[in-house]
């Protein structure tokens, strides 16, 4: 008695052997290209403790997509897949330029320098790889077409089994996954800064007049260049930090 997937498969004129051979080779080839950028910027970034956290989150990550095949209908679990998986490639071919680029992830300073000037020096430093992703971007979509109704499924109560620990290990990992790294960075960046004081120090600066204490959100800050500017020499030392103005 054969399965509804078997019947699928036999439909498209597959041979199961050849059809879990494509969807593991498929499966394959999405798990390095999304773990491959990310423990290299885990070691540029000076985290390579939490390389084996990144290479096991990825894995579980790429199995909890996998499971969608088995609960939804093709079509849709083909355009979820997809868009996932391009998702994940985007943030850690970004993780990674950063890494390289500056020695550290999504911080602060992304969002600050989030222009288009940031995009043009991008393209003229990082052209071949930023290439090299829009090829793997369309390879892994056209692979994802090609197969997604003759790949091997899992059952319902297989995808059950899948998802359940995947999902674990994914929750406990997530520290060293690039997509947790900027959801953080961005919670932090569009959240309005709170003075670390107490609330009646903060009425007496209030009262001062001097300095004001109710920041508002940096979304909603503004600047405009003043009718007859001055000249203003700005020297701006890329990732220099604090060891820089704390030398004797």
């Amino acid at each position: 008695m054969t399965t509804r997937h078997e019947r699928e498969n036999d439909a498209a004129g597959l041979r199961p052997g050849y059809s879990k051979l494509s969807a593991a080779g498929f499966w394959v080839l999405a798990f390095l290209a999304c773990v491959v950028p990310n423990e290299l910027a885990l070691q540029d970034a000076a985290m390579p403790d939490l390389r084996f956290a990144g290479f096991f989150g990825t894995l579980a990550a790429v199995a909890l997509i996998f499971a969608l095949f088995g609960w939804l209908r093709p079509r849709l679990a083909l355009v979820l897949t997809a868009a996932v998986v391009s998702i994940m490639l985007l943030v850690r071919f970004a993780f990674y330029g950063l890494a390289e680029f500056s020695g550290f992830g999504f911080t602060n300073d992304v969002f600050i320098h989030l222009e288009v000037e940031s995009f043009r020096v991008a393209w003229e430093q990082y052209q071949g790889m930023i290439l090299s992703l829009l090829a793997m971007l369309v390879l892994l979509v056209g692979i994802v077409t090609l197969l997604a109704r003759r790949m091997a499924r899992p059952s319902r109560l297989g995808s059950l089994a899948i998802a359940i620990p995947a999902a674990i290990v994914a929750v406990s990992c997530h520290q060293a996954m690039p997509e947790w790294m900027l959801a953080e960075s961005a919670y932090v960046w569009y959240q309005p800064k709170r003075l670390d004081m107490p609330e009646d120090e903060q009425q007496r600066w209030r009262e001062s007049g001097l300095v004001n204490v109710d920041l508002i959100r940096k979304a909603d800050m503004t600047a405009e260049l003043p009718a007859h500017p001055r000249n203003l020499i700005l020297l701006y030392i890329e990732s220099g930090g604090l060891p820089v103005i704390d030398s004797p």
